[in-house]
């Protein structure tokens, strides 16, 4: 089953301030919903609320410490089901999205990170975990002057391919056919241990 990360942090490891994204970068924003258009999201809950909403034309897991009873959403499954739906949908592509939490109990298990590199330093209280001893960088997908796409590999996978830049002129949609799906929201009780069932 097809693991990966996305990610954007500036030259100090910053990915986030007080819930807010401490940038305005709108190509690559265009690039995470090329990447991830279709797929199912996973991030903690406090990633989520930043967001606000869930993303159209993706499912988003929310992975959450607070007991089912604490929650006003009614999606909710405990986390062995979800592993269990991992097992039955292989062929989804999982998309790990923050926060800092998330990405450090879960980044081994990615082939691969898709990381924006912000040029400079921000301000903020969020910072990116500590990778590089797992992972290789593979590729550099694109560079403009504020910001350059990186593709890295995890060490335990190969990556055989290299990756073109997308044309973002094409409307990004859902990759599966038919009318759009309905967005599903699902929460999930975890423990950082319980990952090790993927």
């Amino acid at each position: 089953m097809p693991f990966y990360a996305i990610a954007a942090m500036s030259e100090n490891r910053v990915i986030g301030n007080h819930g807010k994204i401490p940038w305005h970068l709108p190509e690559d924003f265009r690039w995470f919903k090329h990447k991830t258009m279709g797929g199912t999201l996973i991030m903690g809950r406090k990633t989520f609320e930043s967001i606000g909403k869930p993303l159209p034309g993706r499912d988003t897991v929310v992975l959450t410490r607070k007991p089912q009873e604490q929650l006003s959403e009614t999606a909710f499954i405990p986390h062995q089901s979800f592993v269990s739906y991992v097992h039955k949908n292989p062929d989804i592509d999982y998309w790990i999205c923050g926060g800092a939490q998330i990405y450090e109990q879960l980044l081994n298990g990615c082939a691969a990170l898709y990381l924006t590199r912000v040029k400079g330093t921000a301000e903020g209280d969020v910072k990116m975990p500590l990778f590089e001893d797992k992972f290789k960088l593979h590729q550099v997908l694109h560079e403009t002057d504020k910001f350059q796409v990186e593709l890295w590999r995890n060490n335990n996978y190969k990556i055989l391919f290299q990756e073109k830049w997308p044309d973002f002129s094409k409307q990004i949609t859902a990759s599966s056919p038919g009318p759009p799906r309905a967005t599903k929201v699902i929460y999930c009780l975890y423990h950082s241990q319980d990952w090790k069932m993927l």
